[in-house]
């Protein structure tokens, strides 16, 4: 209320500028009225001048600042955008209008505030505003472009900072949104909420050892905090600190046995590590405990499919969409486990039927285009365009899936559409920037384009990546899980 109170008295004492050389408007007296906190006899007043001069765009934005002290915002609006009509470029009629439309979170306030904007060009609380709409219509690129210009105001409002920093986040920006979650953590360093977020951007900033210190107080604790025991979990991991991610999970479990997602996690590390069959002990003891939990059965066809125990792996995965069709990757698992049996005509039929059911699954249009490649189709014909539609739906639909750019960049590259190809190339490295599969395809699509100059790079960062990938695993073999006399895992 205080913002709109004061909101309100800029507007007034701007029109009162360029009024008190017109008082036979009787614009003088309505402003002195809106002053002294009389908004009724302020629009008694307008009604009286406007009978004599209709067409005055400051006495219709008055009556609007009146309906406005008097929380009439619809009112207000309608008197606005009369004085718009009359002047559409009178500043304190865009600025009531666009603060009105902006308060109810409506995107009809852009055009205003734009308008406005180009009047007054430094006005950070235009900018910061834009922000906010484009915030809330997910045009993140955008936002971050308005909130940039006056961080000093930004920093003196939660919200809007919180705004930017998820936007950050959401472009990958991580190391730029860490200052941002830290001012907000230290704004209210008791609330549980901002010190998660904090160590969350902390995470994928790469500053694993500080997520431990920043959710100590929350993971200390008995009980602690699930929530923040995944981060640890994922800090400790990233820190290839494997036996200290192993320890965090058992405790977890212990803390939250009815909680899927350390189950998974446990799972997910002994995929990495080749440990599978500890693994799917531990997901054997979750499923008892949770035998409706699609996620876990789900998890354990995983770890089946790599012992080559194929039966097994197609009964968890047809269990998995029974129990949750919504699962993602859930109706697709049976396509997808074909595909890497090079299955490719199983892999088609098992997507064509589930399609039927769910056309707009962007897993189900990733294995047909997939398989279609894989049974090795021409191009050119029938089927290969169809691979080539149900890849660009997937990706359509799910812009994010990298393995489905990957893909549409070598059926681009089949059938000679090469900037497409290199398009989608490029897309998928920077979804997936430590995909060396995806940054092949790239260097590949550059290659058959002639492009060059950009080809010594690339290959450059191509070997880096693969020389990462060798560090990796070498550590990775320094650690794996063997199963305990009782069932559990300890470190080997």
């Amino acid at each position: 209320m205080q913002t709109l109170l004061r909101w309100i008295l800029l507007l007034v004492l701007a029109i009162a500028s360029g009024a008190m050389a017109q008082d036979k408007d009787m614009t003088a007296e309505i402003v002195t009225a809106l002053r002294q906190g009389h908004p009724a006899e302020a629009e008694e007043l307008c009604d009286v001048a406007l009978s004599r001069s209709p067409m005055n765009p400051r006495l219709w934005t008055l009556k609007g600042i009146g309906f406005d002290s008097l929380g009439q915002y619809s009112d207000a609006l309608k008197a606005y955008y009369r004085a718009l009509a009359i002047a559409p470029d009178y500043l304190s009629a865009l600025e009531g209008a666009a603060q009105d439309e902006f308060r109810q979170g409506s995107q009809k306030a852009v055009p205003l505030l734009e308008h406005a904007e180009k009047l007054r060009p430094a006005d950070s609380k235009i900018s910061l505003m834009l922000g906010t709409l484009a915030f809330l219509r997910d045009d993140c690129k955008k936002a971050v472009s308005y909130f940039v210009r006056d961080m000093t105001l930004t920093q003196s409002q939660s919200q809007t900072l919180e705004q930017y920093g998820s936007c950050l986040i959401q472009l990958n920006q991580a190391k730029r949104a860490l200052p941002i979650f830290e001012e907000l953590f230290n704004q209210h360093p008791e609330n549980e909420a901002a010190r998660y977020n904090f160590a969350f951007v902390q995470l994928q900033a790469g500053q694993y050892s500080d997520v431990l210190k920043t959710l100590a107080p929350l993971t200390d604790r008995d009980p602690p905090d699930s929530d923040s025991l995944s981060l640890v979990v994922q800090a400790y991991e990233s820190m290839l600190d494997t036996p200290h991610a192993v320890e965090t999970l058992q405790r977890a479990m212990a803390a939250y046995p009815l909680n899927p997602e350390f189950y998974v996690s446990f799972a997910t590390i002994s995929l990495a590590h080749h440990s599978f069959q500890v693994g799917i002990d531990v997901l054997n003891a979750g499923i008892a405990r949770l035998p409706a939990e699609a996620s876990l059965c789900f998890a354990r066809g995983v770890l089946y499919l790599e012992l080559d125990q194929y039966q097994k792996s197609e009964e968890d995965f047809d269990r998995a969409a029974l129990l949750n069709p919504e699962l993602p990757f859930g109706s697709a698992a049976l396509g997808l486990s074909k595909l890497q049996l090079r299955q490719p005509a199983e892999a088609e039929k098992i997507a064509r039927l589930d399609l039927a059911k769910n056309p707009d699954d962007p897993y189900l249009n990733y294995v047909l285009a997939e398989s279609i490649r894989q049974q090795g189709i021409n191009p050119g014909t029938q089927k290969f365009n169809l691979a080539i539609s149900a890849a660009e739906k997937s990706v359509r639909i799910q812009p994010d899936y990298s393995r489905a750019r990957q893909l549409l960049c070598r059926l681009y590259l089949a059938n000679g559409k090469y900037e497409l190809a290199i398009e989608q190339g490029r897309e998928a490295v920077k979804r997936a920037p430590e995909d060396q599969e995806a940054l092949y395809q790239l260097i590949l699509a550059m290659k058959r384009a002639g492009k060059t100059a950009e080809l010594p790079g690339l290959l450059k960062q191509f070997q880096d990546l693969r020389q990462a990938s060798f560090r990796k695993q070498d550590q990775l073999r320094k650690y794996t899980l063997v199963e305990g006399n009782s069932g559990g895992t300890d470190p080997h």
